[in-house]
Order: C-alpha cells, then sequence, then structure tokens
C-alpha cells in the first residue's frame, strides 16, 4: 500500500502503535491518517479522538480501515471521512478522501500491508 501511495505522489509515514501513530501525525502535520481500527495498544476510535483534540491534526482526514462492522466504528467515532473494508482494494484507497488531500502527506498504520 505505501508503494501504491508513493506512486501517486504521496509521502506515507507507518506507526506501530496508536500512542506512535498520534505522535507522528502531529509531528508530521499529516493531510491524512489511515488507521486501522484493531490497534496493539488502543483502537482506531481512540487515536481518531486524540487526533481531533489537537489543534495540530484537528482537521485530518481520518480513513478508517477495518474488518469489523461499520456500525460498530461509527459507534464508538463517527467523525471520519471514510471507511475502508479490509482487505483494501488499491482502488478503493485511491476513491477515498485521501485521494483529495492537497499535499500528500500521510500516515497510516503498520498494520496494513507495505505494497
Amino acid at each position: 500500500m505505501a508503494l501504491l501511495l508513493e506512486l501517486e505522489g504521496y509521502t506515507a509515514c507507518f506507526a506501530l502503535t496508536g500512542a506512535a501513530g498520534i505522535d507522528l501525525a502531529v509531528r508530521s502535520s499529516a493531510d491524512a491518517v489511515l488507521l486501522d481500527y484493531m490497534l496493539p495498544d488502543m483502537t482506531g476510535a481512540d487515536v481518531a479522538i486524540a487526533l481531533r483534540a489537537d489543534p495540530k491534526t484537528r482537521k485530518v482526514h481520518i480513513i478508517m480501515c477495518t474488518g469489523t462492522a461499520e456500525a460498530t466504528v461509527r459507534e464508538r467515532f463517527a467523525d471520519y471521512h471514510a471507511v475502508l473494508a479490509k482487505p483494501v482494494a488499491p482502488a478503493d484507497l485511491m476513491r477515498s478522501p485521501v485521494a483529495c488531500t492537497s499535499a500528500g502527506r500521510m500516515i497510516g498504520s503498520d498494520e496494513l500491508p507495505r505494497g
């Protein structure tokens, strides 16, 4: 997936945990966050709530990737731009709001396959 994003002109950064992802999103001025719902240390909803609470990441595009039902995701956090079902098809990723970001800086969970 990182290769696809890079071929489309994005810079992709990856974090192993939700806490690391929050830190990376803040430090990198990410335009979009491709976020796995099930992370080792917290849920993607917890990460998204933290991103919305920080002025530096409040407006970041959040694309939730999950094998969990969208209703469950929405119950915990409804302020995302898209939900992509795993496994994520490259065409679905490029049709998502990530394709609409301007500067092309995004972070994602390393749970997603690279390439």
